[in-house]
């Protein structure tokens, strides 16, 4: 009952929490996106760090720890970079030059639809009337409605830039956080089987252990596919758009 009576408070609670969790939870996001280039990157310096003539594993476990992390972030951020790089330049081209086409080619495009609408009016006599009605109230919703609109949708557009600044704040504070997530993932794996064994009987601890391994294998997998389907999608479309000289 209490719940139920006070459900609007809860969930405002609730919402104001996952606000100030949200870059924790940005950051456990990254970390686990990037575990499997670190834990790649970071078996390779343990097969190199092994070859010395007196290994030490437990300095060698954090070296390779570190420097996998380091490698991880640089081979991302450049990649992430050079995407961008090449992206942004290409898409503001083709928003300008969509606009330009647009406003030179505003009035051809007008004509056209008034000839097709001429032509559809003699081809089907009976519909005329409906799309001359329709006509009006266009120009009408216009006039009375979408006018009016456009400063609310002036303030709509300062309120969307202000959450793109604090979605832009959240994930720079995740990508601090993921760091400290990262470099501590096998201690916190540790710790958190820990708890398990703490908390219920060892067979039932057990079975949790085994099912979130097969959860992050599945769910890991599924990620690393989809990153490679996507990029061999988007160099098949970026070849195919190339020699069709597609715009936009």
């Amino acid at each position: 009952f209490f719940l139920i009576f006070n459900r609007d408070a809860i969930g405002t609670t609730l919402k104001t929490v996952s606000v100030i969790l949200r870059p924790i939870i940005v950051g456990a996001v990254i970390a686990y996106i990037l575990k499997s280039t670190c834990n790649g990157y970071e078996k390779l310096f343990l097969k190199l760090l092994a070859k010395r003539k007196k290994p030490n594993e437990k300095k060698d476990a954090k070296r390779a720890n570190m420097i996998a992390v380091v490698l991880t972030y640089i081979t991302w951020i450049a990649v992430l970079t050079a995407l961008l790089w090449i992206a942004i330049p290409q898409v503001v081209e083709s928003i300008s030059t969509f606009i330009k086409d647009l406003v030179n080619n505003m009035p051809t495009y007008v004509e056209i639809a008034r000839a097709w609408l001429d032509d559809f009016k003699v081809q089907y006599p009976d519909i005329a009337p409906f799309v001359d009605q329709a006509g009006v109230f266009i120009e009408n919703w216009l006039e009375t409605e979408f006018v009016p609109m456009i400063p609310s949708i002036g303030g709509n557009i300062v309120l969307g830039a202000v959450e793109i600044v604090n979605i832009i704040k959240d994930i720079a504070i995740g990508l601090v956080i993921s760091v400290f997530f990262l470099s501590g993932r096998k201690t916190f794996a540790r710790k958190s089987k820990l708890i398990l064994h703490t908390i219920f009987k060892e067979k039932h601890a057990n079975a949790i252990i085994s099912e979130a391994r097969f959860a992050d294998e599945m769910f890991g997998g599924f990620l690393e596919g989809k990153i490679i389907d996507s990029t061999l999608i988007g160099i098949i479309y970026f070849i195919a758009l190339v020699i069709m000289d597609i715009k936009y």
